[in-house]
């Protein structure tokens, strides 16, 4: 799939192994760039607000908290440094982790209870009506909830 996508987004086949052919496109199409953002560390600072905020016990403030930084972690991400393959890798994980953790934050969000072994503190009981899923959408630089009944 990354090899085809190379393809139609570059007008260029893979040359030699398809993930040495996808790095070198997605450089092309980034460029090397110097910056003060180390993307892997924006990568680590997403697992520690993960971790503090959105853990097995939140809250609303501590989501809400946890939504503003991963967001502010996200758009820093333009200042990320490109020296070579690896800062590039580490700037789409550090993405993939950014955007990963802002649709869970927004679900658990969403979800005002407490269900398994997810506690909300500000809604500690676990609601019957509330027996639905959170589809999280991510359209032109916003994260959009939509609560769809399961029953």
């Amino acid at each position: 799939d990354a090899a085809r996508y190379l393809e139609e987004e570059f007008g260029e086949g893979p040359v030699g192994a398809p993930e040495q052919a996808l790095i070198e496109g997605l450089m092309r199409g980034y460029g090397p760039r110097e910056g003060s953002i180390d993307a892997g560390e924006l990568g680590f600072r997403a697992r520690r607000i993960m971790w503090e905020r959105v853990g097995v016990i939140r809250s609303e403030e501590g989501l809400r908290d946890a939504i503003d930084e991963l967001w502010e972690a996200l758009e820093s991400l333009d200042g990320a440094r490109i020296r070579g393959p690896g800062d590039l890798v580490a700037l789409k994980e550090a993405e993939n982790t950014l955007l990963a953790s802002l649709a869970i934050a927004h679900s658990a969000l969403e979800r005002r209870e407490s269900r398994g072994s997810h506690f909300r503190l500000d809604h500690p009981e676990e609601r019957p009506d509330w027996v639905k899923a959170v589809r999280v959408r991510y359209r032109d630089g916003e994260m959009s909830c939509e609560v769809i009944s399961i029953n």
